[in-house]
This record gives structure tokens, sequence and C-alpha cells, in this order.
């Protein structure tokens, strides 16, 4: 009688050679596998939590505006007009920063809710200043009124509204713009755009027209008409545009202040001497021609950006009578200010040589641009004298290892955007690899199993 006995179907050290094939097709299964779980959760967070109302936002925003300005005007003590005025704040090149941006809004909306408890505190005490029988009446009045002048005085620095002068993004991307708007949403005040060379880059003029609106606009809110250009090419304001620069130019006449607002700069400032020319408009004739009519027709203000730190000049209005049918506070000015705001994220440019300029000009900011505020001045007899005006102060953040956030923000926005926006066909590529894989391995683990000792027994 012959033994019965078992025979290995394979021989272990054929099959080794297996073993790394099967090892290679876990690692790679894994792989495909965080992809899907990784994509899914940006395409999940990009559904769910980035801002859905992003069609024509200038538009919307000017209507937030002139609403928010009509209760502005009414809460005035003074009802004389020609003594009112409001704040805007003005700042460019976020670009895809968040942490830097996001300190910036939260500066700004301390700063208007401390404007509006000083507001609050003064009118409480001006309540009680009027009840009050133990001061004599000639007394209390003349108190009542310094108040009331204190109040309105207050009410002016109130920031009604931004302009962000350009490069919202890193590039003209819905999804970048997205990112953005879930930093500028916290903002507690409308915020209006200029046009910037980031956000052209990648066919991004489509994609700007769509979030933002018109790539050119004005507005007048009160007693202030705003103009905005487009130079996102870097090169010029185009003729047709330069046309109807000028329209809108005669058209602000009779307003008391005229703001120009651009993303490129058509000339230096007079701290930035150090900067290179390829920052500023190319075509420098264009450049001039702007100058020009901002100085004709008595602009009171000139602002852009691009130029990642800050910068101010004061450009003469030549001399002459005025146009007819112009303001006679602008027809008063002597000069158009001219400001460079490019401090709101994005990384900035040291562009001077000297240290100290350096250290008080390359920094985090935005500007504050108040209208008719009452300014005391010191004449050269000594006496003081308060003058009506219309100027600007520079506030500062200070951001820690903002380089370094920047770098991290600006790769991770990218990354996060080409995810969100190639989903469909990432799921397309990923999902069948992956069943593939899966299989592969399903099905060589039961051929193995097959071959184990301790498996199934073959006949003699």
């Amino acid at each position: 009688m012959r033994n019965k006995e078992k025979r290995r179907p394979d021989n272990l050290e054929a099959r080794a050679p297996r073993l790394w094939i099967q090892h290679a097709a876990t690692v790679l299964l894994l792989i495909v596998l965080i992809a899907i779980m990784v994509a899914t959760g940006v395409k999940l967070h990009e559904t769910l939590f980035l801002p859905r109302n992003y069609k024509n936002l200038d538009k919307k925003a000017l209507a937030q505006i002139q609403k928010d300005y009509t209760k502005f005007e009414s809460e005035f003590i003074n009802l004389d007009k020609s003594t009112h005025g409001y704040s805007v704040v003005v700042w460019a090149d976020n670009h895809s920063s968040r942490k830097t941006f996001g300190q910036l809004i939260k500066k700004i909306n301390k700063e208007n809710d401390d404007n509006t408890a000083e507001w609050n505190q003064l009118k409480d005490r001006l309540a009680r200043l009027k009840t009050d029988t133990t001061i004599a009446k000639e007394t209390r009045d003349r108190m009542v009124a310094e108040l009331e002048k204190e109040i309105d005085e207050v009410h002016k620095q109130h920031l009604l509204f931004a302009v962000n002068s350009g490069d919202l993004a890193y590039d003209g991307d819905v999804t970048k713009y997205r990112l953005t708007l879930q930093v500028a949403d916290k903002l507690k005040i409308p915020m209006v755009t200029a046009i910037g060379n980031h956000d052209i880059r990648s066919n991004g003029r489509k994609a700007y027209r769509e979030v933002w609106g018109p790539f050119t606009y004005s507005f007048s809110v009160g007693n202030a008409y705003y103009i905005m250009l487009d130079d996102a090419n870097e090169k010029r304001v185009d003729p047709a545009q330069m046309k109807w620069f000028e329209a809108e130019l005669k058209k602000s006449l009779p307003y008391n202040y005229c703001f120009v607002d651009m993303h490129v700069p058509p000339f230096k400032g007079q701290r930035n001497q150090n900067a290179p020319m390829d920052k500023f408009l190319a075509d420098r004739k264009n450049a001039q021609a702007i100058k020009d009519l901002a100085t004709k027709y008595h602009v009171t203000f000139v602002l852009a950006g691009h130029i990642h730190t800050y910068d101010a000049d004061e450009w003469p209005i030549p001399p002459g009578a005025p146009m007819a049918g112009m303001s006679p506070v602008r027809a008063a000015q002597q000069y158009t200010g001219f400001i460079i705001s490019g401090g709101a994220g994005a990384r900035l440019w040291k562009v001077d040589t000297g240290k100290n300029s350096v250290m008080s000009r390359a920094r985090y900011h935005y500007f504050d641009v108040t209208m008719n505020a009452e300014v005391p001045e010191v004449l050269e007899n000594g006496q003081v004298v308060t003058k009506s005006k219309t100027g600007f102060r520079r506030q500062e953040i200070n951001p820690t290892h903002a380089d370094a956030w920047y770098t991290f923000e600006e790769t991770w926005v990218c990354i996060y955007a080409k995810i969100a926006n190639l989903y469909p066909w990432e799921m397309l590529v990923l999902v069948p690899v992956f069943i593939l894989l899966l299989a592969y391995l399903v099905l060589d683990e039961r051929r193995r199993n097959k071959g184990t000792p301790g498996g199934p027994e073959e006949k003699i």
C-alpha cells in the first residue's frame, strides 16, 4: 500500500519574487486612497465652506455703501453738510495671504468698533450735560456746542467702506477669489475693488468680471467722486479708457473730492527713489498724461498699489483759473495727493538702500483717508488755527513670520484651487486605478492561499 503524501503546489523560492509586486501594489493603493480622500475633502470644503455668493460683488458693495451712507449722514448733529465727512480705508496686494490679510481685517474692524464706542460715549456724555442743572445755562450751552462739534469730528473718522486697489489673489481664478473672500467677508464694511496685474493672469479677466464686475467704473458717495481705472497690463491705460477717464473727471467737477484708483502706479513717490522703473507703467508718455489729467482737474488723491511697500507724493496743480463748475473746495487745492499702498499681505519689497527707510516703509499696512477733517495748524507767529483738510494716515500691522506664512499660504492656495477645479477629472483617473489595484491584490491573495501549506490538498 502506497503512502499518501502531501505535495507543495508551489515552490516558496519561486514565489518570493512576487512579494515585492504585492508590496508595491499595496503602497500604491494606499497612496491612491489618500489622494481620493484629500481631493474629496478639498472639494467638500470648497462646496460647503467657501462663499457661494460671489457674483458682481462690486455692484452689491456699491448698493450697500449707498444704504450705509444714508444712515451715516443722518447721524450728524450739525445740519450744515459742508462740515460733514467720512473715512475710507485703502489697501492693495493682499494676494493669496490669509494670516496677514486676516490681521489687517481684524485691525480695521477694531478701529471702527473703537470709533463707534468713542462716539457713543460722547453722545451719552452730551445727554447728561444737557440735563445738568448744576451748570449755568450760558456755560452749559457753550459746552454743549463744543461737545457736539467733537462728536461730529469723531463721526467723520468712521470707516464707511474699503477700496482694494488690486491683486486680490495670486492669479485670476474663481476658487482663489473665493478663498480671499472667506477672509474679506469678515470685514464689517463694504469693499470695492480695482483690477491688478495678478488678477489678469491665467485668463483672469473672465474670472474677475464674474466675481467682481467691470474693470472700470465710477461712483459717488456724498460729496466725493470715485473713478476706478484698469492698468493691469502694466503698460498703459488704453486710449478709449483715457477718453472715458477725462469724461468722468468732468462729471466729478461739482464734487468737493475726487479719488482716482488704479493698481500699477504711473510714477514713483518721493520716498522711494531707488525703486526700479519696471515696477511702474511702461508707457511713460501715458503715465504723464494720467498725471496731467489728475492735476488739471484737481483730483484730491490718486491711489495705487503694486509696489509691495508704501510711498507718497504731492503733484503740484498748475497755476491758472479753475474750470467752470468746479467745487470751491477743489478749486482751492494746491496739489494732488498720490499714495502707493501695497502692504496688505504679499511679500514686501525692500527696495530702499537706507536701513532706516526700509524699517519705516517696508511694513504691512493700510491707509485711512478722512475727508473734511478739522486739523489744527500752528502758524509762523505761533497762532493755532483749525483748517478743514482731507488727509491720510498709515495704519501698520505686525504679523509674525509673515514671509514664511505667505510662502506656505500661496503654495497651499494654488494646490487647493487646482484640486478643487479638477476634481471630476481626478476622480475619473483615481477611482478606476484604485479598483484595479484592489482587484489585483484580492486575486493575488486568493492565489497565494490556494498554494499555502495547510490549504486545500491535491490528490495524488
